[in-house]
């Protein structure tokens, strides 16, 4: 579901601030929420036998049209190493 931008914008603009701290304050725990579901997540899948290639890193790294964050800051935000 996508929220249009303006509706939030009006949204926003006629709370208080209070209501608004309240907010960001669930918008936190709703990423936080988020984030570790997804470490649960990560953990319970087996590690591969084989490595990616050199290549196949570098073409995972410079994917075209891929606006994701960079996997090293996600793995980082996540408390994961990452190669």
């Amino acid at each position: 579901m996508s929220i249009p931008k303006e509706k939030w914008d009006k949204m926003f603009t006629i709370l208080s601030e209070k209501d608004k701290a309240q907010l960001l304050d669930y918008a936190e725990y709703l990423s936080e929420k988020r984030k570790k579901a997804l470490l649960q997540a990560l953990k319970k899948v087996e590690e591969e036998d084989e490595e990616l290639s050199r290549d196949e890193i570098e073409a995972l790294k410079n994917a075209e049209g891929d606006d994701a964050e960079p996997i090293e800051k996600v793995a980082q935000e996540l408390g994961l190493k990452w190669k």
